[in-house]
């Protein structure tokens, strides 16, 4: 969260008393360090700022240095050194950097080719996939247009016993009945 803040939001952000928060900040700025202003002349802090400022403070209290040597010590920590310049021996020729530069392009190019193969790949497995989806819808409709067929057919076969048995019974029971009438009653 990189942005211009005050000394009051700052002192509230990492809980510094303002006053000295303003005390760093004018060691620092004696050091040589400089922190941006407002039209106002205010302190507008970055948040290198305020790692620096939390740095300072921390130190501070853990060690018995003076404000102005610890301020000295971590200015010339933060402070990037000057990189050495490489040997001209040591240096890759421009032509030594373009080889490198095409077969870097030539990898690259090669893992790009590796790539479409893949989406292709995965496109047809998806569709591979849907085809097999449907395939089992049609399956399933199928066994349950059947199973349906079959249920019906059952029912149909089951009520026709039904109704044979009633038949049989009723027949039994007319045959039970004229036998008993014969019995009794006389014949002329």
């Amino acid at each position: 969260m990189e942005g211009n803040y005050s000394t009051s939001h700052v002192s509230r952000k990492i809980g510094i008393d303002s006053t000295l928060i303003r005390e760093y900040s004018r060691i620092l700025e004696m050091q040589g360090y400089q922190i941006r202003k407002n039209t106002n002349g205010q302190r507008c802090y970055t948040m290198k700022d305020v790692r620096l400022l939390q740095k300072i403070h921390r130190e501070q209290r853990e060690t018995l240095i003076e404000l102005d040597e610890l301020v000295a010590q971590l200015l010339e920590e933060a402070i990037p050194k000057p990189l050495t310049p490489i040997p001209h021996d040591m240096s890759i020729t421009m032509k030594e950097q373009a080889k490198k530069m095409e077969e870097f392009l030539h990898k690259m190019n090669q893992i790009a080719e590796q790539n479409n193969e893949i989406i292709q790949l995965n496109h047809f497995l998806l569709d591979e996939h849907k085809r097999q989806d449907n395939r089992l819808l049609t399956i399933e409709e199928t066994i349950t247009k059947h199973s349906h067929k079959r249920d019906d057919q059952l029912m149909r076969i089951i009520r026709e016993l039904q109704v044979a048995k009633r038949s049989v019974a009723a027949a039994k029971e007319r045959t039970w009945v004229k036998s008993l009438r014969s019995l009794f009653m006389k014949q002329p």
